[in-house]
């Protein structure tokens, strides 16, 4: 593997890694709690996470299908939802994410430095930029709602998840 391709996909694995443990054994319930300062839930930022995966996809050139109606719900700046009916369960949250993080990976394994460094137009997010970078800035992105759903675990009472 090359320098910029096992950098990337090191973050990757890590990323998805913190992801899965951090939302394996969350419940439904537990999904919606929004804590005394009606933060955002679990459940929403599981579903951006989902959406941040499908933007990755794209960037790496796959065309991956969006269930219908996600993009309103998950996409940056979205309006969120008082209604806890308008998400989908976590268990098809955390089903959709898995199976984009096998394309991911798989998607990553066909890959080359040279398909790395070359541009993609990945809007709404980025224009003109390489894949790599708009890549690492979607695995900063996701760690960042990682940690909020570390808060939320704490919120709920759990353990930490690491450290």
């Amino acid at each position: 593997m090359t320098d910029k391709k096992s950098n990337l996909q090191f973050l990757v694995d890590a990323n998805q890694t913190a992801v899965r443990r951090l939302i394996d054994d969350v419940t439904e319930d537990e999904s919606l709690v929004r804590g005394q300062d009606n933060l955002l839930h679990i459940r929403w930022n599981v579903g951006h996470i989902v959406y941040n995966a499908f933007l990755v996809l794209r960037t790496l050139g796959i065309d991956a299908p969006l269930p219908g109606g996600w993009h309103e719900l998950f996409r940056r700046g979205c309006d969120f939802s008082e209604d806890a009916d308008a998400y989908p369960s976590m268990a098809e949250l955390r089903e959709k994410l898995c199976a984009y993080y096998d394309q991911i990976n798989a998607r990553l394994a066909v890959l080359t430095d040279t398909d790395l460094d070359g541009i993609q137009d990945s809007e709404p997010v980025f224009e003109d930029t390489s894949a790599l970078n708009t890549s690492l800035f979607f695995c900063t992105h996701e760690f960042y709602h990682a940690g909020q759903i570390a808060v939320m675990r704490r919120i709920l009472g759990r353990e930490r998840t690491f450290g």
